[in-house]
């Protein structure tokens, strides 16, 4: 079982959280665990050391979280409001926790480039990783756990929905009929769009199919992309409704070109479903 590896928590013991965990810890990559919401707990090995965030969805929106060990404060012993730090609140921890002694200094940061900012107290053994990800799997509250908001590092979201034009190519490359290439390649787009951008399916059918205006585009191999395409078959198209059109382009991307089938489709975005007109994502501004 690899560690670089999305999983839902029905579908996965605590055995096998343990292994990943244990995996991932000599392997620099990511394990995530995702409840039935779509929310999740993912542990990065990122240079050595273990880092745990948790996403919270609510409200077709999310919070982002990095998790820390909650000591208690040094300076005049201070406790923070619910557990949860601002990122420009000053940070100074006394470990009193088993037989660490440490201290750290205000703001210390352990980690600090381009991709992560970490606090002292927000990297964890294998063995407190493993605690806090059995606790998450059986639903026990958090102890000694604190979580600084990070949302407003992943910026402002463009809520919408992402339209994939399946085009007859695919058939050609992969030897199934389009029907048949869709239902395989689906699950793997929807579990990807879950990790970040709540990816939704909406039906595309018939009705929706109508009232659609997809715009003429040469890369579309001259199809009439009205209703039919030009040897009459019905449109194919799989829709989702997502948090961030960005994110969702971004990972549909990713997965066309790890299957190899990012010339067999168009994407296309629009805010509302009651919009006619689409607008088409350039794949090539992802590349």
């Amino acid at each position: 079982m690899k560690s670089n590896s999305h999983y839902k928590s029905e579908n996965i013991t605590i055995e096998d959280i343990v292994n990943c965990l244990n995996d991932l810890e000599s392997i620099d990559s990511f394990f995530i665990l995702e409840r039935g919401d779509c929310s999740y707990l993912q542990c990065i090995n990122y240079k050595g050391h273990l880092l745990i965030e948790e996403r919270v969805y609510k409200d077709n929106s999310f919070k982002h979280y990095v998790l820390g060990h909650d000591y208690i404060t040094f300076n005049e012993n201070e406790v923070k409001k619910d557990g949860i730090f601002d990122t420009d609140e000053s940070m100074m921890f006394n470990i009193g926790h088993e037989n660490k002694k440490s201290y750290f200094n205000n703001n210390r940061l352990a980690i600090d480039d381009k991709f992560f900012k970490r606090f002292s107290n927000e990297l964890f053994s294998l063995e407190e990783t493993i605690s806090t990800f059995t606790n998450y799997y059986t639903n026990i509250p958090f102890e000694f756990i604190t979580k600084r908001d990070i949302t407003h590092e992943f910026g402002e979201l463009e809520k919408g929905f992402i339209f994939i034009k399946w085009l007859n190519s695919a058939v050609d490359n992969f030897k199934e009929d389009l029907d048949e290439f869709i239902t395989i390649i689906e699950p793997f787009i929807i579990d990807e769009l879950k990790k970040d951008c709540i990816g939704r399916k909406i039906v595309f059918d018939e009705k929706m199919s109508e009232r659609l205006n997809f715009p003429e585009n040469e890369d579309i191999n001259n199809e009439d992309i009205n209703n039919e395409d030009i040897n009459g078959n019905s449109i194919k198209c799989s829709v989702f409704q997502v948090i961030d059109v960005f994110w969702a382009a971004e990972s549909i991307i990713e997965i066309a070109k790890k299957y190899e089938f990012i010339h067999d489709i168009v994407i296309f975005k629009k805010k509302s479903l009651e919009d006619i007109e689409l607008i088409k994502i350039s794949i090539e501004d992802f590349s």
